[in-house]
């Protein structure tokens, strides 16, 4: 059967209760949308990695953010005002040591360890530095070997201004979806180093068990047809939802 994936469950009541990353990469001129609030202070377990919580630090002195409820990566680089005040908000404040991770991977960690309930939602990482970006397509692929057992982790959506993206584990998947929040233009792009087939329905354009890599073909700029799609891939791919720029209700947090 495969598993049920329900990507817009992030705006959601259901996600009022989720588990929140925070990255430093991504502030307001370049990404924030107004949900990001709601969907960081409703979180039962919120990280964030130290450019985040300095970018954050004035909001959550004015009662506007929540405030982290662990900082992690580089804390040496913190301030000592800024770590004195977070430390009397009884955040715990954990120094990465690994120069080799990122700070995306550090929190997933984090967030692993603390067994927090999905959806696991991380504010920021696509936008700014091409680089940056990069390093958070490699921390979510990096992230299902997170997953203990058999059963596969569920999806860790990532937000910014534009887009709703996230990793999707090898295997067969369905989607149920509202698309009331999109444009309908969607991406399946091949991430890993492993040879990719895809086979797809409910898309414009579908793909039959076909191969997919960068230099052959990659399934950008297509469309959904269809509110219940499938996804069947032989590796890891990236999923992109393209988000409407205005969407009712969407900047106020759902009803309980």
């Amino acid at each position: 059967m495969g598993s049920v994936v329900r990507p817009l469950e992030v705006f959601t009541k259901t996600a009022y209760r989720n588990s929140c990353v925070w990255l430093g990469t991504c502030t307001a001129l370049s990404g924030e949308r107004p949900c990001w609030q709601w969907i960081w202070n409703g979180a039962d377990h919120r990280i964030a990695n130290d450019n985040g919580a300095v970018a954050m630090e004035h909001r959550v002195r004015a009662a506007e953010l929540n405030c982290p409820t662990i900082i992690t990566g580089n804390i040496n680089s913190l301030g000592e005002l800024t770590k004195k005040f977070y430390r009397e908000k009884q955040c715990h404040l954990a120094q990465e040591t690994d120069e080799c991770r990122t700070d995306l991977i550090a929190c997933l960690e984090l967030l692993h360890h603390a067994k927090a309930a999905p959806p696991n939602i991380v504010l920021g990482g696509l936008s700014g530095r091409l680089d940056h970006t990069l390093a958070t397509l490699h921390s979510l692929v990096q992230a299902h070997s997170l997953a203990s057992g058999s059963t596969p982790s569920s999806p860790i959506y990532v937000l910014d201004g534009d887009n709703l993206m996230f990793c999707l584990a090898q295997g067969a998947h369905r989607f149920h979806l509202d698309r009331a929040h999109l444009t309908d233009v969607c991406g399946i792009v091949p991430i890993t180093q492993t040879e990719t087939r895809v086979t797809t329905r409910g898309f414009r354009w579908n793909l039959d068990n076909k191969p997919v890599s960068f230099g052959t073909l990659i399934s950008t700029s297509n469309e959904l047809a269809s509110d219940e799609i499938s996804v069947t891939n032989t590796a890891p791919v990236i999923i992109t939802f393209e988000l409407l720029s205005s969407i009712t209700g969407l900047d106020t947090p759902p009803k309980h």
